[in-house]
């Protein structure tokens, strides 16, 4: 039985690992959405005291996890986005062997109805260009392609992340 929850300080080792897994998983795939800087150690540290970092968990363990809150990346500026009261996913990720079995679907299904009952106009992300399931994933959800942004200091070639949000009212 799958269920979400906050994430708790407890949870940090579990998160570091799967955060790792799942970087390694993209670079193995030659996709370089993610490296060993970002998600950090740092992030989910962050993210944990904030209480914004969610997790998806079954009787085996935490296999899923995404940020939600406010913060927008500077390069979002230039964007032509909707909503104006936006929630923010941020470093949503599910354990490889878990793929393809609705949980991300259950995390943005969860991020809807958080952004519903904190009355945000909107959910935005970004996703990596080169990350076709990412982007497909994004558009079977509902998201709209609504611009791309370039993340100078990410590997040459793989700057480019395309911008997606979904109004909620």
């Amino acid at each position: 039985m799958k269920r979400i929850r906050l994430a708790i300080e407890n949870d940090f080792e579990p998160l570091k690992a799967l955060y790792y897994t799942c970087t390694t998983d993209l670079l193995d795939k030659k996709i370089m959405q993610w490296d060993y800087n970002y998600p950090s150690e740092e992030h989910i540290s962050y993210h944990l005291k904030e209480k914004e970092l969610f997790v998806i968990e079954d009787t085996n363990g935490i296999y899923g996890a995404v940020v939600l809150n406010e913060w927008q990346s500077p390069e979002w500026k230039e964007v032509n986005w909707h909503g104006d009261n936006p929630l923010i996913i941020h470093m949503l990720c599910i354990h490889p062997t878990k793929q393809n079995i609705g949980a991300g679907k259950a995390l943005l299904q969860f991020s809807d109805k958080m952004a519903k009952e904190s009355q945000y106009s909107s959910l935005r992300l970004d996703s990596f260009s080169g990350n076709e399931k990412s982007l497909s994933f994004y558009k079977n959800a509902g998201y709209k392609e609504v611009g791309s942004v370039n993340f100078a200091e990410k590997v040459k070639g793989h700057e480019k992340y395309v911008c997606f949000e979904k109004i909620m009212i």
